[in-house]
């Protein structure tokens, strides 16, 4: 029995140690050749299965697996080419380095001068996250995470689903020098210079490209825009009829669905589509632990300083909050800051909804029209100068767009109520309402002509109108709450001009008359 259990236990022993010397493994690094940084989130997979890893903020990924050597590593990532890479051996300290996605030269892109135009005859930089990529895109949650790893693009993370773009080493808290537009509409919020992702009505699913414009654009797309244009361009429901349907779930209790249905006529001249979405996590908030300590080591918890409840701030018309606010309205009661009672006042979810539809008209290959329409809204926590604050809002829209070859036409809607008495947007410490309402009303009409006599030329020339108001009852602008209307005017031309086969130059100038 003794010579038993000694086989036994020498038959465990030879198979463990057998397993155990059948782990392969390979680590390493990927990096950007051009820029030497790392490339985060890069996908790496054994070649012809579904067994893989993501590299680290580090860059850095480790794969183990008992496959025997040489393996084949296919390594990915969203603006580089895929690369596949061979390995013969264990290795700790692998580099791969990931060149960055180019371009083809065929592919047509209409953000950097609101026309048709093929890459190379683009007179700005530009990068284009396609369809492909994005159908295979790993973050279903928010389509901005997407741009991460374009090159020239920062990615600001405000809270657990606020997200902010900057581009040219800017990083603003939360307006931003780059221009966020979806189908040609602003995303930018109406006066105050904002991004708000959460708040943008973004959905993944109805997504067709992604088109990145580097450097300065104000010529063509008005004041402000130095830094570049992101174009978030959506699926035609001429061109992709359907339904698709997306439901997502993950960390910090994460979960939501989309939605998508569109419609064509048997001619392929008239579609429709619906879209809509909704999201819901939990938020980053404060856990007790943050604080100050005075000279003498006393602690004071930053949560003790927040409000138990939420006012209507009392405030004169020179914008002077009133010291008493005793007989200010309450919009919100402890109970309902804090409902499960455990003394802390910050809402610890974030959610966010859209609904809209698109009506598409194509009576001639060249000509489109399209009228659309939805609203969103949404309730995240946000964190700024003056402290942590709660942020909610809804949002209706509307908009009319026209193209015909060269010319191009809109005009659109956008109001957005910065909150309401029932979900206020406020300064937890102040525990005042800090709604900022606003409406914009922004029009535009452009038009392209080529002079091929004439150094084969391409001319771009238009004018736009622009109306943002803005009403706080005083609570933000004070005083100048009757002065805070942003109107401007502007007319603008952009050449481009074929000096030789290989120079061309780029002239731009723009007039703008301000209120």
């Amino acid at each position: 029995m003794k010579n038993f259990s000694k086989v036994l236990f020498f038959i465990y022993l030879t198979i463990d140690v057998t397993t155990a010397y059948s782990q392969n493994f390979v680590s390493g690094k990927i990096v950007n050749p051009n820029t030497s940084t790392v490339v985060v989130g890069a996908t790496v997979v054994l070649n012809g299965t579904s067994i893989g890893t993501t590299t680290d903020t580090s860059g850095y990924f480790k794969l183990v697996n008992n496959r025997p050597l040489p393996w084949e590593l296919v390594v990915s990532a969203v603006g580089y080419q895929t690369q596949t890479v061979t390995v013969k051996q264990t290795s700790t300290s692998l580099v791969i380095r990931l060149a960055e996605a180019n371009q083809l030269l065929s592919e047509v892109v209409v953000s950097a001068s609101r026309k048709a135009e093929k890459v190379q005859n683009a007179p700005a930089s530009v990068s284009v996250l396609s369809a492909k990529v994005l159908n295979t895109a790993s973050v279903a949650i928010d389509p901005v995470r997407e741009l991460a790893n374009v090159p020239g693009v920062q990615v600001q993370q405000q809270s657990a689903a606020r997200l902010n773009i900057e581009m040219r080493g800017s990083a603003a808290l939360f307006d931003t020098q780059v221009f966020p537009i979806l189908d040609y509409r602003s995303l930018v919020g109406p006066g105050i210079g904002t991004f708000q992702s959460d708040g943008s009505g973004l959905n993944s699913i109805d997504l067709q490209r992604i088109e990145i414009v580097r450097g300065p654009a104000s010529a063509l797309y008005g004041p402000g825009v130095v830094s570049g244009v992101v174009h978030f361009i959506s699926k035609s429901p001429i061109d992709d009829p359907g339904t698709s349907i997306e439901l997502i779930g993950g960390t910090l209790n994460t979960f939501g669905g989309s939605v998508r249905h569109a419609i064509r006529s048997k001619d392929k001249k008239v579609g429709f589509k619906v879209n809509a979405h909704f999201k819901k996590g939990d938020e980053f908030t404060l856990d007790g632990s943050e604080g100050t300590r005075n000279a003498a080591g006393v602690f004071t918890s930053q949560l003790s300083k927040f409000k138990k409840q939420v006012q209507d701030p009392i405030i004169s018309d020179q914008g002077i909050v009133a010291a008493n606010q005793s007989a200010a309205p309450i919009l919100l009661k402890q109970s309902d800051l804090d409902p499960d009672s455990d003394g802390n006042m910050m809402q610890n979810f974030w959610q966010n909804s859209s609904i809209n539809g698109t009506l598409e008209f194509r009576p001639k290959s060249d000509t489109k029209i399209v009228l659309a329409g939805g609203t969103n809204s949404y309730s995240s926590v946000y964190y700024n100068s003056q402290g942590e604050g709660l942020g909610q809002a809804t949002e209706y829209w509307t908009q009319a767009r026209f193209q015909k070859k060269g010319l191009f036409a809109q005009v659109f809607y956008v109001n957005n109520n910065g909150g309401s008495p029932s979900k206020p947007s406020f300064l937890y410490q102040t525990g005042l309402s800090t709604i900022v309402a606003r409406q914009q009303l922004e029009g535009q009409v452009q038009y392209n002509f080529v002079t091929p006599k004439f150094l084969n030329a391409d001319f771009t020339v238009g004018a736009d109108y622009r109306n943002a108001t803005t009403e706080t009852g005083r609570k933000v602008y004070g005083r100048n709450e009757d002065d805070d209307d942003y109107v401007v005017a502007g007319v603008y031309a952009q050449g481009k001009f074929e000096l030789s086969k290989k120079l061309d130059a780029v002239l731009a100038t723009r007039f703008d008359r301000f209120n």
